[in-house]
């Protein structure tokens, strides 16, 4: 199903708790910054932004 089509069958307050779940779901920039600026020799950033190929790499 598109998820146009489904996010238009969400009431207001659906949609409210969809998208305050997503924020704090979403990975932390600064803390990514910290993480590169700490261990980017080891990609520890890469590890936290699950970009686990390219970590390894």
């Amino acid at each position: 199903m598109d998820l146009v089509v489904m996010k238009s069958r969400l009431d207001a307050r659906q949609l409210m708790i969809v998208d305050s779940e997503v924020r704090n779901q979403g990975k932390n920039m600064i803390l990514a910054y910290v993480l590169w600026y700490f261990l980017g020799i080891l990609g520890g950033h890469r590890f936290y932004m699950k970009k686990t190929g390219s970590a390894i790499a």
